[in-house]
């Protein structure tokens, strides 16, 4: 567990249809999902806008606690918590929207909100070619 899960962090659902080009490193995480190394959620969101593919936020947020003696560990329990609470839902992109880790008596409380995305190949309406009115 050495990647760290830090605010903007990107996970992305294995087998996810993607444009040809785009280049993504990332490790298996859990529940067949990718933690996306190179690429935060602004990053991803503009590499996928100039393939003309959209990334588009869902409605909701999905919060996820967990308690822990060590401070990332404590931090990847409560996402994958929140990954646990995701399998009904029809999405193939997440970003980790907020880690809050705190500390109490020598325990870690770690609360992690993540924001279900989706990645889809459609039309950017700024690269649309509509007349200017």
């Amino acid at each position: 567990m050495a990647d760290t899960i830090n605010t903007g962090a990107i996970l992305i659902r294995a087998g996810a249809i993607l444009p040809d080009t785009l280049r993504v490193d990332g490790d298996p995480f859990a529940y067949c999902w990718r933690l996306v190394k190179n690429l935060t959620g602004y990053g991803l969101d503009r590499k996928i806008r100039d393939m003309g593919w959209s990334l588009i936020r869902m409605a909701g947020e999905i919060k996820a606690l967990a308690l822990g003696f060590d401070e990332q560990e404590t931090a990847h329990k409560a996402l994958k918590r929140g990954l646990a609470r995701t399998r009904s839902l029809q999405f193939n992109c997440l970003e980790v929207s907020q880690v809050r880790i705190k500390r109490f008596w020598g325990l870690y409380h770690a609360t992690v909100l993540i924001r279900p995305r989706n990645i889809q190949k459609g039309l950017d309406r700024k690269k649309a070619d509509l007349p200017e009115g």
